[in-house]
């Protein structure tokens, strides 16, 4: 027992010393001053989820930005060897940029952070906006299509359209309908797969396409259809109806989506907020023959 405990132990603390050593890894050096990847994490911390997980996929994107972050150490610390963050334009910038971090730390910590969410509002998020997660009604369509140009005669529109007749009376008799299109149809975009448009659903297709698939059956040809870009033949091979997706399958979604929302009015809130209580007006430059406005805080006259 006892040397099951002591494996036990020593395999714990390898792991631990394994993870330290990890941490303490040198990731680059400047003279004598070593980054660690632990402080480099810290630097990619600072980034957005989204930008993180750009990272994690992309091991150069990682580092070009230990890149930027090592070139901005070396070159500031010429620029103060110069005394440049003496100067007035650059102590400006300074103050802005100051300004605007820790205007974004103050509103992550005490607006972001606070901000929680639970299951009950998520499905009431759900139950209140159905019509975001419901999956449209949709047709599954092949097509015939022989075009014209728009500056074809009459002759030649009337031969092309004689052509497409020819060719539904065919499909009429029960001729395949995708070897059929393949010595007939003209669309390169879907000659390869059958002629098959897959399921669309409403307003994909020309309005005179999209009226017509969507009042056919499934197995239904339509009668030919006339565009100013030369003659169709419609075929529906299937129907799905509308129907609203599962809780369980966009609860997480749902979740991001929410909490963004909620996030970005308790910002926008917040701010206004802040912004009436300091008193803060606005006096815009007039334009050339308008008159001078005054703002508050919350954007009005």
């Amino acid at each position: 027992m006892k040397k099951a405990a002591f494996v036990l132990l020593g395999l714990l603390l390898l792991i631990c010393s394994s993870v330290k050593a990890e941490e303490d890894r040198v990731v680059a050096r400047i003279s004598e001053k070593a980054i660690t990847a632990s402080q480099f994490e810290q630097i990619l911390n600072l980034y957005d989820a989204r930008r993180r997980r750009q990272m994690d996929r992309n091991p150069q994107f990682k580092r070009s930005v230990l890149e930027k972050y090592v070139e901005g150490i070396v070159l500031s610390k010429k620029a103060r060897e110069k005394n440049l963050d003496a100067l007035p334009e650059v102590k400006d910038k300074i103050e802005m940029m100051t300004n605007e971090i820790l205007a974004q730390a103050y509103v992550q910590k005490e607006i972001v952070e606070k901000i929680a969410f639970s299951e009950d509002d998520v499905r009431r998020y759900y139950e209140s906006h159905q019509g975001e997660f419901t999956r449209p009604e949709a047709v599954n369509v092949r097509q015939v299509f022989i075009g014209v140009d728009a500056s074809s005669s009459v002759e030649m529109r009337n031969k092309a359209k004689a052509e497409a007749e020819s060719i539904r009376k065919k499909l009429e008799q029960g001729e395949n309908f995708a070897s059929l299109t393949g010595q007939f149809s003209e669309n390169p975009e879907t000659k390869e797969k059958g002629h098959s448009l897959g399921f669309v659903t409403r307003g994909r297709l020309a309005p005179e396409l999209d009226k017509v698939v969507f009042s056919l059956q499934p197995g239904q040809i339509s009668k030919v259809i006339e565009t100013p870009q030369g003659y169709y033949i419609m075929k529906v091979d299937g129907k799905r109806e509308a129907v609203i997706e599962p809780f369980d399958t966009v609860k997480d979604h749902i979740r991001e989506k929410a909490l963004l929302d909620l996030k970005t009015r308790s910002i926008n809130e917040f701010r206004a907020k802040a912004m009436k209580e300091a008193a803060v007006q606005f006096y815009l430059d007039p334009r050339p023959g308008s008159k001078s406005e005054t703002k508050d805080g919350n954007g009005a006259n």
